[in-house]
């Protein structure tokens, strides 16, 4: 059991008003602390006012912009919030600790922890690994990044804990540790956040600085040939990946591309560990519980999400994908499929603002190569038509997408993976690929 965070008598700032600060709130209110909950602009102007009005009197609700951290004990800040906020700053110079959701959310857990993180799949892995140890009767709590927020834990009671961390979430996590834990792979993201690809990397190996020799940790090879990581890990191989391939039957498999597959190798391998340290007797029936997960497991939303038919061509919604590697990797699933027209663009991550090498790491020349035509939107669609030259049309947003489409006679796969963030028109990912939903539903 881990020792509780002693918080009693303490005075704690929870920064953010969103959907994570809001859930700390709740849960540091039902454990009887002192709490004070700041976020940027008056109070009144929160879209989260009301919710949080409900758990705090106006008094300990505050400016993060105006207000200070007189005698507070801890800063507890959702991911969200950078660590250039003023308010965080002070902290730092006031030698306030800070914490995440989940560095707070750790504290409280009484079973054991897995947690995922990655730059692509974790979503995906992390609901594999949730029905796969549900089906052999644990009650999981799954959050973090997906769902519900870490701290939504602390006031309840699991067998298994299972996290899915951003690197954002995994930035202030100076005690977090996970008895089984997985990077399924990390590329360059986030630009907006990180000066460097190094920096980004380092928050994602957060995940495991307080590792015990007796903690399971699994990574891809290819992690360990690049960053041979100072500690132990289980780094597999590709031909362990085929290995596991060849064991299961995959014709009813919904998911598209082999990239799902290791994403269920990686959530087997996950559960296979902890079901051997914790019910031996059900780790023998492990394997039909995957070939029947393989069998029934439907597709996340926005993630490679099959739609159906609209004017002759197959519609699938990656809304999720923010980074060119997830575009690429997403187009590599359709290589028998017949001609593919993307839809990609969004809003412009920091350093792509500048014509120079960053925007390699779009993968630009690769989409070229893969798609008939790209259809550009967004606050990116000028810069990248003009790199991408004849195969892209600058279209701005869905609704000329559809307009075209509607004027000319096409068939194929159309696929919405933009690549880059959601915030220059939309609240996230998941407000976009409904807008894509709404625009190309049958009866549009």
């Amino acid at each position: 059991m881990r020792m509780k965070a002693e918080l009693s008598g303490k005075s704690v700032a929870v920064m953010g008003a969103g959907i994570c600060g809001i859930s700390m709130v709740k849960a540091l209110k039902g454990l009887g602390v002192d709490t004070v909950l700041y976020s940027d602009g008056p109070p009144e102007s929160w879209a989260s006012y009301r919710a949080a009005r409900s758990l705090l009197p106006r008094q300990k609700l505050k400016d993060g912009r105006r207000e200070h951290l007189a005698g507070k004990d801890l800063l507890c800040k959702s991911p969200g919030v950078p660590g250039h906020h003023p308010l965080v700053k002070e902290a730092q110079e006031k030698n306030i600790p800070i914490w995440t959701d989940a560095n707070l959310a750790y504290h409280f857990c009484e079973a054991p922890i897995m947690a995922v993180t990655g730059t692509n799949g974790k979503t995906t892995t992390v609901l594999m690994l949730q029905k796969l140890l549900q089906r052999e009767g644990f009650e999981v709590f799954c959050g973090g990044n997906i769902g519900r927020p870490c701290a939504d834990s602390i006031l309840g009671a699991f067998d298994i804990y299972l996290f899915e961390l951003s690197s954002f979430q995994l930035e202030y996590c100076p005690h977090f540790r996970a008895d089984y834990s997985a990077i399924t792979n990390i590329s360059p993201n986030h630009e907006e956040r990180y000066e460097t690809f190094s920096l980004y990397k380092k928050a994602k190996y957060n995940l495991f600085q307080n590792r015990r020799d007796e903690d399971f940790h699994l990574i891809p090879e290819k992690l360990k040939l690049e960053d041979d990581p100072p500690f132990p890990v289980r780094a597999y191989t590709p031909k362990e990946v085929e290995d596991f391939k060849a064991c299961y039957d995959w014709t009813r498999f919904q998911l598209q591309g082999p990239f799902n597959q290791e994403n269920l190798f990686t959530a087997h391998t996950l559960a296979e560990a902890f079901l051997k340290n914790s019910s031996p007797k059900a780790s023998s029936h492990l394997k039909t519980k995957t070939q029947d997960l393989i069998d029934t497991f439907s597709p996340p939303p926005h993630r490679l999400e099959p739609l159906g038919r609209w004017r002759g061509l197959n519609l699938y919604n990656d809304s999720k994908s923010t980074n060119g590697l997830s575009t690429l990797k997403a187009l590599e699933s359709f290589s028998d499929s017949g001609p593919i027209y993307l839809i990609f663009g969004g809003q412009m991550r920091r350093k792509y603002q500048h014509y120079g090498p960053h925007l390699q790491k779009l993968h630009l020349q690769k989409l070229k190569s893969k798609c008939k035509k790209i259809f550009l939107i967004g606050e990116s669609a000028g810069l990248l038509h003009s790199k991408l030259g004849g195969v892209s049309l600058l279209l701005d947003t869905l609704e000329n997408v559809k307009e075209y489409l509607e004027k000319n006679d096409l068939s194929g796969t159309l696929l919405f993976s933009p690549g880059l963030p959601s915030f220059d028109r939309y609240a996230d990912y998941k407000e976009r690929g409904n807008h894509f939903k709404e625009i190309f539903s049958p009866s549009s």
